[in-house]
């Protein structure tokens, strides 16, 4: 590119707010927003290792947290071990020769006060 040439003046939004290439090379769809989601209660998932929960506790709920295992007894309650989210993103992100076989620093919680975020069309 030579000098002072903008590299995005070719592009301009559409009737449909798709944003075209007016030179015709390409084309940036958009897709909509996300499903609206909800809560469910953690027992009624079938698996939910890997998915994003909320803990329900006097107070305000703690949101941001991941389950790290299925749903398992103990003691004669249902249990699941939770870490917050970042320490979920950063397990995923070691390289796998050097992460660990379980997520570091996981807690367990009883089912009772879980819940899980699916999409709102979930189980229809």
């Amino acid at each position: 590119m030579s000098g002072g040439e903008d590299p995005w003046g070719g592009l301009v939004f559409d009737g449909t707010g798709r944003l075209v290439d007016l030179g015709g090379e390409f084309t940036v769809e958009t897709f909509g927003p996300p499903p609206p989601m909800r809560w469910v209660p953690v027992t009624d998932v079938p698996q939910v290792y890997g998915q994003r929960v909320c803990v329900v506790k006097p107070g305000e709920p703690l949101y941001d947290l991941r389950a790290v295992t299925e749903v398992y007894s103990s003691g004669g309650g249902t249990y699941l071990n939770l870490v917050e989210e970042w320490r979920w993103y950063y397990w995923l992100d070691l390289p796998e020769d050097q992460r660990p076989e379980v997520v570091p620093r996981a807690i367990s919680w009883p089912t009772r006060h879980v819940w899980v975020q699916v999409p709102d069309n979930w189980g229809s």
